[in-house]
């Protein structure tokens, strides 16, 4: 008969310990995030963790185990969980293991959400004022007569050139 033990400590008494979670993108994505954190000398290998609720249990989804200290997305995955349980941000953290596999937990680092809907390089919080299609965003010219507002500055139709909401900026 084999017994198997899983050993589970605070960070204050375990050797290895994780710290400094970040995303790299910052604390708001808007498209697929990689996720970095350091780890000491002690750790041989990691997995990240996220809960949309934050609590961990029972909406919790987990990396495989690696030794790296980076786990990015794909835009596939990061797009599936924005649409439905990360629509609202999501928790994480990571988890560290050393040599004799006991185990360690960092704390707990938040991640918002704004995704880029259209992939035009614009989320609604920086200005796209219709992040369903890529050819609205500011800074892209603006189709005379057509009334849309393809540049998002609240005026459809603008006249290049010409300062048609008289605030002395054409």
């Amino acid at each position: 008969m084999v017994l198997l033990l899983a050993l589970w400590v605070s960070a204050a008494e375990a050797a290895c310990s994780v710290s400094d979670l970040r995303p790299i993108s910052g604390t708001v994505a808007a498209s697929s995030p990689a996720f970095t954190w350091r780890g000491s000398a002690d750790c041989t290998s990691y997995r990240v963790m996220w809960s949309p609720s934050g609590t961990f249990v029972g909406d919790v989804t987990t990396s495989a185990w690696s030794a790296s200290r980076r786990v990015a997305l794909t835009e596939d995955v990061f797009d599936a969980r924005v649409a439905g349980p990360w629509s609202s941000g999501v928790s994480w953290r990571v988890q560290g293991r050393d040599a004799a596999m006991v185990t360690t937990m960092s704390p707990v680092a938040r991640l918002g959400v704004d995704p880029d809907d259209d992939d035009d390089g614009v989320t609604v919080s920086e200005g796209d004022c219709d992040d369903l299609d890529p050819a609205v965003a500011p800074g892209l010219p603006d189709d005379d007569c057509d009334g849309l507002d393809q540049d998002c500055d609240g005026w459809p139709d603008d006249a290049d050139g010409v300062d048609v909401d008289v605030d002395g900026i054409a």
